[in-house]
């Protein structure tokens, strides 16, 4: 998020989803630097400790709902914040069926900005670099015999 502010220079009048945003510190930022939020959590107690701890003059709605069923509209954010969301659902399916809703509420121009503690998204990734890598080196190998059989010709 400071990335971030140092990109745009200003928060001022954006629209902001943050999703997960348990006790609420990151859309507290943000509509104090202009924004104004929709915070969302789908503990009860984590938006009620937010709605508690953070001036009540801010520009955030505060919502208790579970974003997966949560309706949200094509394109209607400029900023679309899921920290600490990720590694809570249950599956890469769940992961693929979320990143891709965030990204439809995000505006073309917008950003999104994800922190991702998933086991199963990492799991991922690293099998992913790895069959890069074993790829890689089997067009190496490849390469190298082509090559030697042409020396030899």
């Amino acid at each position: 998020i400071a990335r971030l502010a140092q990109v745009l220079g200003s928060f001022d009048g954006l629209s902001v989803l943050d999703v997960g945003c348990g006790e609420g510190k990151n859309a507290a930022y943000l509509a104090g630097r202009g924004a104004h939020v929709l915070a969302m959590d789908i503990s009860e107690l984590a938006i009620s400790h937010a709605a508690e701890l953070w001036p009540a003059h801010l520009p955030v709605k505060w919502v208790c709902a579970d974003m997966r069923e949560f309706p949200l509209a094509d394109a209607d954010y400029d900023v679309v914040v899921a920290y600490g969301l990720l590694h809570c659902l249950r599956s890469q399916d769940e992961i693929a069926a979320t990143l891709a809703k965030l990204q439809r509420a995000t505006k073309p121009s917008g950003f999104n900005i994800l922190v991702a503690l998933n086991r199963l998204l990492i799991n991922s990734l690293v099998r992913s670099s790895r069959r890069k890598e074993a790829q890689n080196s089997s067009e190496k190998r490849d390469e190298q015999s082509l090559l030697t059989s042409a020396a030899t010709i």
